[in-house]
């Protein structure tokens, strides 16, 4: 237990290797897409502050990561490097609850170069630090 990822704000949706966070692509025009994930606390007994996203991939593709409630616009992925790690601005739950119905959306904008086959990117791995404090 503790903190984890998932592809929406359904528990069921919890991301692991049975069920990878994935992006399906034609890389023979190649372009970018963006896709959301959300952390999650599912331990009544912690709270979590400084979080830090980050994402382990191929070569084959660029990734990068935003903190937003809201779908990105063109701007907001301005100034964002590749293959950055993201320090969420949130944190889940407080000292004296452990918050475990807020789900902290992370954005994710893959970009694929041109040339490459029809393929699904299932090899993302999503890795999370945090400071865990006990109730």
């Amino acid at each position: 237990m503790g903190l984890a990822a998932y592809t929406s704000t359904n528990i069921e949706d919890k991301i692991d290797a049975q069920h990878p966070f994935t992006v399906t692509f034609d890389g023979r025009v190649g372009g970018s897409q963006e896709k959301c994930f959300y952390i999650r606390n599912d331990d009544a007994a912690s709270y979590y502050t400084n979080i830090v996203v980050s994402l382990v991939g191929t070569n084959t593709y660029t990734w990068k990561l935003l903190d937003k409630d809201r779908i990105p616009i063109p701007e907001d992925w301005e100034g964002i490097g590749p293959g950055n790690n993201l320090s969420l601005s949130a944190a889940i739950g407080t000292s004296s609850v452990g918050d475990i119905s807020s789900f902290l959306p992370v954005w994710v904008k893959v970009e694929i170069p041109s040339g490459l086959s029809i393929q699904m990117i299932d090899t993302m791995i999503i890795r999370l630090s945090f400071t865990r404090t006990l109730i």
